[in-house]
């Protein structure tokens, strides 16, 4: 029984260790102001002992998530759509606001 009293606060402990990750708010619409459902979002970090990640925008051309501070770059894909090219970001404020637009070919 102690051990298990000892596992929960374990457990109950590392869920609060602060992961020094910065809330980033991403929002991506065409030249007209509409959303862009499913644009790909790529974070590539100039230091190499972070991994890339990869986040896709939901219906509301939006996305929320959580990154570990450092200088990216940042690349909005959509296939029909023009690219964006955010180079080396700095990500260091508590919150990142990014707002993209991507103009639709042809």
């Amino acid at each position: 029984m102690k051990f298990l009293a000892v596992l929960v606060i374990s457990f109950f402990l590392l869920g609060c260790v602060s992961t020094d990750e910065i809330a980033v708010e991403i929002s991506v619409f065409d030249e007209f102001g509409n959303p862009i459902d499913a644009a790909r979002i790529t974070f590539v970090p100039l230091n190499d002992n972070l991994a890339s990640n990869v986040f896709i925008s939901n219906k509301e051309g939006l996305i929320n998530v959580n990154i570990a501070p450092g200088i990216y770059n940042i690349t909005v894909t959509k296939e029909g759509y023009s690219s964006a090219v955010l180079e080396e970001y700095e990500l260091i404020s508590e919150i990142s606001e990014l707002d993209f637009r991507l103009e639709q070919l042809g």
